[in-house]
């Protein structure tokens, strides 16, 4: 197959595309002593008349010889299967699709196919049949004449550019009747009834590949409308395709596969000599490839889906010249360690500046929906409908997909690209372009497999992003802070460490302030960030609501025994700082295991809570009594001028030590945590049953057997959260807010 499809592209290169030398001849059936015309369109040899073989059962149009010379006989399915001559066969539904595309697909090849003369033509106050005519032809045609039943000049005759001669024979019907209304799918799915009169319509058998439960109902081919359905005991035309029909279809096949590849090499060698001046390359010093590159406005890009093999990338098909075509398919934490030295996996932010570069407009929208900018950075060649114009030389090729069942689809049909922005713990963002889809920004589950566009690193931006996110210093006590932007927001990346009045550091020691920031009230926290940085309100912390914003390290396991860290994707850095609940016995709890940030919001209710048990989904907001004492992050007042930067995803590692705690890498002489006076006697919590009390009340009888004195804890927890949210938060949560366990929230 591959031999085949290698010379089919250099037959179609040879001919330029969709340019084929035309081949007439005659073929005498020695059946009947007929003598038919035959042409021969890309690697097929048809008929150029409707067979006229008097088969058993076959029938002329009205009965009529008349119509049997001019048209071709009319055959039902099981008679057209046998009716054709030795060493010809009725064409498969591949090698019509073929000659539909050679003939320029199915909007035109109508007008291609068919005669010059003999299809209706004049002027007349249009029919209803007519009508849906020039509906169907005003959808595919803005510029068409608006559908009315005016008198209006029509003609219906085609150029019959490749002597293929499609004369318009009718159609009957099993009881008899001529002429009779046929449903088929139109336009946007649209069915539609059409009349089947001899020379208004033209219908041919063909071996269908689609499988019907009920077989009476099979597939035709009509012009200007493709595929129709229609009773295998119905009668239409046939036209018979020379040689042996598997070899034959295989060879059609080829060509189909082929075109795309064969169109995409012709019109990009057109887009580079446009584009010289901005065309480079890169060889990528890991496998030695070579790839084509092209500068858009200030971002320099490959112009070719990446192709280096990784263990888990695939050839679309498990075909390798697939590869080399349209590049290998990755995962998405593939895709993330995929890119050459000097390269990256592109962000939202950098797929928006090529999107609003590319549309001539700005804005701030990210991830920016375009509903143009596919049109000009899709390849003129290689797509199988709806190509583009690649007006900036980006050519972007339909590499297609492998779905989550690990299906392969979409190949020649549809393009999609990773972005290097998580959302959520499981799903990532992608770029998509296809058929109706100029721009798609969308995001979906990271083991599905897509293509990748490298991102040249740029380091005048890189410097200015350096500088945009430079340390922050606190002019009131010198502690300086790092930063982060996202959403056009500059963050503090670090928790707040000012000794404010009534803050606290985490069982009153220093060095859990030095790693964790202190702890404040509500109200304390309103007015604890320095001058031109604020309190974040509840809008700004929701643009996280889908995002994994905890470090890699610095976490306790989970219940599961898996690291209870994160990817930390936008750089927020979240730490398990912990809390303190101003309840008379419950005091610090949770560090390790939770991290709470105070939200500016009119009744000082209201937290943001992660904890180690957390889905890896980024946010979650809950009910918070305003004496606890909780951590805080600070927002700049002004807006960031870009909307993101890269960061270096963390990769959480599974500990070995359940209750470890290890130091940040910018400090490592830090105490590890397991050192802590009030820890040292805790279990590990891979021997905690699940769900029962915390480990330092592990003592404590069964939950039913509480002894009274938890019951204001009960009330309390249930008053500050609701039982829908304390069912997903961990004990030591439900326990800070002044309750005893989760199963006490109601």
């Amino acid at each position: 197959m591959n031999t085949i499809i290698t010379k089919a592209i250099a037959l179609l290169i040879t001919f330029s595309v969709a340019i084929f030398a035309q081949e007439m001849g005659t073929f005498k059936d020695t059946r009947d002593g007929k003598t038919y015309k035959t042409t021969k369109i890309g690697s097929q040899t048809w008929m150029a008349e409707n067979l006229n073989y008097n088969a058993n059962g076959s029938k002329c149009y009205d009965n009529k010889p008349a119509n049997c010379t001019t048209y071709g006989r009319l055959y039902n399915l099981e008679t057209a299967k046998k009716a054709c001559p030795a060493g010809w066969h009725l064409p498969s539904e591949i090698e019509w699709q073929n000659l539909t595309e050679i003939a320029g697909g199915y909007e035109n090849a109508d007008v291609k196919l068919k005669t010059k003369s003999g299809w209706p033509s004049g002027k007349q106050v249009e029919s209803d049949w007519m009508l849906v005519r020039r509906r169907i032809a005003k959808s595919r045609d803005p510029n068409a004449p608006p559908p009315s039943r005016d008198t209006v000049e029509f003609n219906f005759n085609g150029t019959d550019e490749f002597g293929f001669a499609a004369l318009p024979g009718g159609s009957g019907k099993a009881n008899g009747r001529f002429g009779d209304s046929v449903a088929y799918a139109g336009p946007m799915g649209v069915t539609v009834w059409e009349p089947t009169k001899i020379g208004e319509y033209g219908k041919w058998w063909y071996i269908s590949e689609t499988k019907y439960s009920d077989v009476n109902i099979t597939l035709a081919y009509v012009l200007g409308s493709g595929r129709a359905e229609i009773m295998r005991q119905d009668f239409n035309s046939v036209r018979c395709v020379q040689g042996d029909a598997e070899k034959s279809k295989e060879e059609a096949k080829a060509e189909i596969y082929a075109r795309p590849k064969a169109e995409a090499l012709k019109e990009r060698a057109e887009t580079e000599a446009r584009l010289k001046a901005n065309i480079g390359t890169f060889t990528d010093t890991r496998d030695k490839k070579t790839y084509k590159t092209i500068k858009i406005g200030e971002q320099v890009w490959m112009s070719e889906n990446l192709n280096y093999e990784t263990n888990d990338s695939k050839c679309y098909d498990n075909n390798p010249a697939n590869c080399v075509a349209y590049g290998r398919l990755y995962n998405w934490e593939t895709a993330m360690k995929s890119c050459p030295a000097g390269w990256h996996l592109p962000r939202n932010a950098e797929w928006d500046k090529l999107f609003y570069f590319v549309d001539g407009t700005s804005g701030t929208q990210s991830p920016y929906k375009s509903q143009s900018a596919g049109r000009y950075l899709k390849s003129t060649g290689g797509w199988r409908s709806d190509k583009g114009t690649d007006k900036f030389g980006f050519s972007a090729f339909p590499g297609g997909q492998v779905l989550y069942d690990g299906k392969f689809d979409g190949i020649d049909k549809l393009g999609n690209w990773w972005a290097a922005n998580g959302d959520r713990s499981d799903y990532a963002y992608y770029r998509g372009m296809g058929y109706g889809s100029e721009g798609e920004a969308r995001s979906t589950g990271k083991n599905i497999l897509f293509s990748v566009r490298c991102l040249q690193d740029n380091a005048s931006e890189a410097k200015a992003n350096a500088e945009a996110v430079a340390p922050f210093k606190d002019t009131r006590d010198g502690k300086t802070y790092k930063k982060f932007i996202y959403n056009y927001k500059t963050w503090m990346a670090e928790n707040l460490s000012y000794d404010a009045k009534g803050s606290k550091c985490y069982d009153n020691k220093p060095e859990n302030c030095q790693k964790y920031g202190r702890l404040y009230d509500y109200e304390t926290a309103k007015k604890a960030c320095p001058a031109g940085w604020h309190l974040p309100t509840r809008d700004e912390w929701l643009v996280f609501e889908r995002i994994d914003l905890k470090s890699g390290s610095g976490w306790d396991d989970d219940r599961s025994g898996k690291s209870g860290g994160g990817t930390n994707e936008i750089g927020f850095t979240a730490l398990p700082g912990g809390g303190y609940a101003d309840f008379g016995k419950v005091g610090f709890d949770g560090i390790g295991t939770a991290g709470m940030w105070w939200i500016d919001n009119t009744d000082g209710r209201e937290c943001l809570f992660i904890t180690s048990n957390s889905l890896k989904t980024g946010s979650l907001l809950f009910k918070c009594g305003k004496i606890n004492l909780f951590s805080v992050r600070c927002v700049n007042n002004t807006p960031a001028t870009i909307s993101d930067i890269p960061v270096t995803l963390e990769v959480p590692q599974l500990s070995s030590k359940p209750a470890a705690k290890p130091a940040e890498p910018s400090k490592p002489a830090e105490p590890p945590k397991p050192a802590e006076p009030p820890k040292q006697a805790e279990p590990p919590k891979k021997a905690e049953p699940p769900k029962q009390a915390d480990p330092p009340k592990q003592a404590e009888p069964p939950k039913k057997a509480d002894p009274p004195k938890q019951q204001s804890n009960k009330e309390y927890c249930n008053l500050t959260f609701p039982k829908k949210v304390c069912v997903e938060m961990s004990k030591s949560a439900c326990k800070i807010a002044g309750g005893k366990t989760v199963d006490k929230c109601k």
